[in-house]
């Protein structure tokens, strides 16, 4: 059976060292085959806050990771950086792809990058996305299990979201 663990806002440069060690020990205990990391992965996007959390993931010692930046992983502060280079810091620490997949024996999973540069909660999904995400959902055997992985939610609860 494959297992899959999924986190969410970690948030590096805030954590608990009892919460990570927890996290630690559930993933040596339950040794999952693939790591979802999806998005606030820091809390202010230096580099820094990248290295730990990129270190931290790798510690849990599981085979396949995936993560896509939140709305928290691009620089708040820095408006150079947030206006021409949003992803640097991600990038360095956990590659080049902002939206990666993973097809296996039993699993499909399409993660979609819901952040924009200029938006500093909410997150949008384009039509290119949803074409792409139902393209890889297409190539899924019956047998895997379809996962879309996104920061933002994607039901709005606001008329103004939609």
């Amino acid at each position: 059976m494959t297992r899959v663990l999924q986190i969410s806002d970690l948030h590096f440069g805030t954590e608990v060292p009892r919460v990570t060690a927890a996290l630690l020990a559930l993933a040596h205990d339950k040794k999952p085959d693939v790591l979802i990391v999806s998005g606030d992965i820091t809390q202010r996007a230096t580099p820094e806050q990248f290295g730990s959390a990129k270190a931290f993931c790798q510690q849990l010692g599981i085979q396949h990771t995936l993560a896509i930046p939140g709305n928290h992983d691009i620089s708040l502060l820095n408006l150079w950086a947030r206006a021409f280079s949003p992803y640097a810091a991600y990038q360095m620490a956990f590659g080049t792809e902002l939206e990666p997949h993973l097809m296996t024996d039993s699993l499909c999973i399409a993660c979609v990058n819901t952040t924009r540069r200029w938006l500093h909660k909410n997150g949008q999904i384009s039509k290119a996305q949803i074409e792409r995400v139902c393209h890889q959902l297409k190539q899924a055997q019956p047998n895997q299990l379809r996962i879309v992985v996104v920061h933002q939610p994607v039901h709005v609860l606001r008329v103004q979201d939609e």
